[in-house]
C-alpha cells in the first residue's frame, strides 16, 4: 500500500494562520502517476498499528517538521524493517535519510548566525534554486537528452545537508546558477528499506508551477490579464516538462517496489499505447462554415476534434451543429467577455452562457475557452464555471514568453505551466486547501507546423512541419497527453494548416507509434474516469503482486508495473500485456476492462539471473 501524510488538524491549524498545507497536493502529484494512496494522520506514525500494510510512505515538507519523536523512531524502525519512505524537506531524520547536518554561518544583524535551510523569499511563488539530476538508475531517461544544460527549478525552502551513507542523485545550485555543493534529492539502504529525500517541498514545487501565481487585476502593460501571465518560470526554457520531470523521478522511487499505476493513456485497439493527442480551436461567432469545413478535413482523417463558439451570438443552428457533431467534431462553448464590461470575468457570465448554450443544443459546454484566454484571481473562474456545468477550461497557454500578452496567432509548442497532462485546480488556505473538481486542459502545441496566422504579416503562408516531430517525438516518448490547437478558420482557409495535421499522422506512422486521438470532451471524461479508477488492495510477496483494480473508463485502463530486475513476469487471468523498456528499466503494461479485475502478476527468475 502507498500512503502520504495529511493531517487535518495540522491543514485546519496553518489555514487559520494564512499558510497553506503544501502536503494536500501530493494526492495531485500521485493522481498524476496514477496512483491512490491512502491517507494517513501524524498521530498514526506514531505506533506500528498506524504504518500496518503500508509499503510506501509520503511525507511532505509541513507534515515532515510536526512529526513528534515518536513518530520519528517508529517510521525510522518502519524504515529499518523493509519500508520505503520518501520525504520531501523532511528534517531531523538525518539517519533515515543518509544525511548529515550542514550550517552556513551568516552575518545576521551585526552578528554571524547558524542557518540550515535558504528561505524562500520574497512570496511562495519565487524560483529559490535550481537542480539538475546526476546519473543514478533512479534518473534514467528522465530528462531528455536535447536539455541536459537545462536545471530544475525549486519553488520553496531548500534544506541544507551533506552526503553521509545516502547516494546523491541531483544536486542544488543558486538561483544564479551556481553549484551550491549540497545535495538537492538523495538515495538512501537504511536497513532492509530503503529512503529518498528532496531537499524541497516537491509538492508545492509542482503546484505553484502547475497552477501559476494569481493573476493580477490590473496587469503592468494596461491590459486586461491571462493566463499565460500567471506562468513563475520567468525566462527558464518552456520546451522542459519541469513537473512532470519530477514526477517521473518520484515514479522511478515509488517502482522500487512493484506497485500498480494506472498508465495515463487508455489502450488502444487492445494493446497499451504510447501516447494521446487532442485537437480542438475556437472560432468565435462565425461564419459556421468554418467550423463546418474543419469538422469535414478532421473527418477525412479520423481525426476527432472539437470546435469552440460563442454560446449567445454564434449563427450556428441546430442542423449545422448535428451535422458537425455527426462528423465527431465536438461543439463546445467560447466563454466570451464583453468590452462594455472592460472584460471583466464574474460568474454571472458564466452562468448566462451555459445556460444559453443549453437552451441552443440541449446539453452543457464539458470541455471551454474563454475569451483570450482570460483570467482572474487564482481559482476563482475555475470554481464560477464548475458551478455553471463546465468540467473543464482548455486555456493555459505552453508557449507564451515574458512580456508577450497574447498569443500573436504564430505558431508555439512548450510548457509554460510545467506539464502537458490535464490537472485539477485546489484552493488556497482561504478555502481550506481543497480540491476543485476543475480540469484543466494546458495548450501546449498552439498552429504548430504553419506559418498562416502570424499577426505581422497574415497573407503569409509558410510550411514548418519539421517542428511537429519533437513535440509528438516527445509525446510518444514519455506517454504524455498533449494538446493541440488549431483555429477551424485556419484549418478550413490555409492548406499548410492542414498539410501540419497530416504531417502529426505521417510522423506517428513513420515511428510505427500506437496513438489515441480524442477530443478536448473526450480528454476530460477520461481523464475524470482515471481519477475515479483505482488500483486497491495490493499485496506483494517475495515473487508475485496481486491487486484489485476497478476501472471506471468504458475504453478500459492500463496498469503498468516496474520488472524487477532479471525476472519475467507472467499475467495470469489472461489479460492482454506487453513489456516496455523505459526509464532504464522493464516496465509491464496490462490491459483491463471496464469494472473490476482481480490481477496476479509472478515474477519468475531467468535464466540469466540463475547465473
Amino acid at each position: 500500500m502507498l500512503a502520504y501524510v495529511c493531517d487535518d488538524t495540522l491543514r485546519q491549524s496553518l489555514n487559520a494562520r494564512r499558510m497553506n498545507y503544501w502536503d494536500v497536493y501530493i494526492a495531485e502529484v500521485c493522481d498524476k502517476l496514477g496512483l491512490r494512496p491512502e491517507p494517513r494522520s501524524l498521530k498514526d506514525l506514531e505506533s506500528p498499528a498506524g504504518l500496518a500494510g503500508v509499503e510506501t510512505l509520503i511525507i511532505g515538507a509541513c507534515s515532515g517538521a510536526a512529526l513528534t519523536p515518536a513518530a520519528r523512531e517508529a517510521v525510522a524502525r518502519w524504515v529499518q524493517a523493509g519500508g520505503t519512505l520518501i520525504g520531501f524537506g523532511v528534517e531531523e531524520m538525518d539517519a533515515v535519510f543518509g544525511l548529515e547536518p550542514a550550517v552556513k554561518r551568516v552575518v545576521y544583524s551585526g552578528s554571524y548566525v547558524s542557518v540550515t535551510r535558504i528561505e524562500q523569499g520574497p512570496d511562495d511563488w519565487a524560483i529559490n534554486g535550481w537542480f539538475n539530476f546526476r546519473s543514478h538508475v533512479l534518473t534514467r531517461e528522465v530528462h531528455h537528452m536535447l536539455f541536459l544544460e537545462e536545471k530544475l527549478p525549486i519553488v520553496s525552502d531548500i534544506c541544507m545537508a551533506r552526503l553521509g551513507s545516502a547516494e546523491e542523485i541531483a544536486a542544488v545550485f543558486d538561483t544564479n546558477g551556481k553549484l551550491l555543493c549540497l545535495p538537492a534529492v538523495t538515495w538512501n539502504k537504511f536497513g532492509k528499506g530503503h529512503a529518498g529525500w528532496f531537499a524541497f517541498d516537491l509538492a508545492k514545487t509542482v503546484w505553484l508551477i502547475q497552477q501559476g501565481r494569481p493573476a493580477p487585476d490590473h496587469p503592468e502593460d494596461g491590459k486586461y490579464p491571462r493566463a499565460h501571465d500567471m506562468s513563475i518560470l520567468g525566462n527558464a526554457s518552456r520546451l522542459v516538462p519541469y513537473t512532470d520531470e519530477m514526477c517521473w523521478l518520484l515514479q522511478n522511487m515509488i517502482a522500487v517496489k512493484p506497485q500498480p499505476f494506472i498508465h495515463p493513456v487508455p489502450p488502444k485497439d487492445g494493446r497499451p499505447a504510447d501516447a494521446l493527442l487532442y485537437y480542438g480551436g475556437d472560432e468565435y461567432v462565425g461564419p459556421v462554415e468554418d467550423s463546418i469545413e474543419a469538422a469535414r478535413f478532421m473527418h477525412g482523417l479520423g481525426l476527432p476534434y472539437q470546435t469552440n463558439i460563442e454560446s449567445d451570438h454564434h449563427p450556428m443552428t441546430k442542423e449545422e451543429h448535428a451535422l458537425i457533431r455527426s462528423l465527431g467534431t465536438e461543439v463546445s462553448a467560447y466563454y466570451h467577455l464583453y468590452a462594455e464590461d472592460g472584460y471583466t470575468m464574474t460568474a454571472e457570465h458564466f452562468q448566462f452562457q451555459s445556460d444559453r448554450f443549453f437552451e441552443r443544443f440541449g446539453y452543457r459546454p464539458v470541455a471551454i475557452v474563454t475569451h483570450c484566454i482570460r483570467w482572474k484571481g487564482w481559482t476563482e473562474p475555475a470554481k464560477w464555471m464548475l458551478a455553471a456545468g463546465t468540467r473543464a477550461d482548455n486555456g493555459f497557454s505552453g508557449k507564451c514568453v515574458p512580456n508577450d500578452n497574447h498569443f500573436r496567432n504564430s505558431a508555439g509548442y512548450g510548457y509554460s505551466f510545467g506539464s502537458c497532462y490535464p490537472r485539477y485546480f485546489w484552493d488556497d488556505w482561504r478555502c481550506g486547501n481543497a480540491r476543485i473538481d476543475f480540469m484543466e486542459q494546458p495548450v501546449t502545441c498552439y498552429e504548430l507546423g504553419h506559418r498562416s496566422t502570424t499577426s505581422v504579416k497574415r497573407d503569409t503562408d509558410t510550411r514548418a512541419p519539421e517542428e511537429l516531430h519533437m513535440a509528438v517525438g516527445m509525446a510518444i516518448k514519455y506517454h504524455l497527453v498533449m494538446n493541440f490547437f488549431y483555429h477551424p478558420p485556419v484549418l478550413s482557409r490555409h492548406e499548410t494548416a492542414r498539410e501540419a495535421v497530416r504531417e502529426i499522422l505521417r510522423y506517428i506512422a513513420w515511428r510505427g507509434a500506437r496513438v489515441v486521438h480524442m477530443n478536448n470532451r473526450g480528454v476530460a471524461e477520461w481523464w475524470d474516469a482515471r481519477h475515479a479508477s483505482v488500483a486497491r488492495d495490493v499485496s506483494l510477496s517475495a515473487d508475485a503482486v496481486r491487486f484489485t483494480a476497478d476501472c471506471a473508463y468504458d475504453g478500459g485502463m492500463v496498469v503498468k508495473l516496474a520488472v524487477p530486475d532479471g525476472r519475467k513476469p507472467v499475467v495470469a487471468g489472461g489479460f492482454a500485456a506487453e513489456v516496455i523498456r523505459e526509464f532504464g528499466r522493464d516496465w509491464l503494461h496490462v490491459v483491463l476492462p471496464k469494472g473490476v479485475s482481480q490481477v496476479e502478476v509472478a515474477f519468475k527468475e531467468t535464466a540469466d539471473a540463475r547465473a
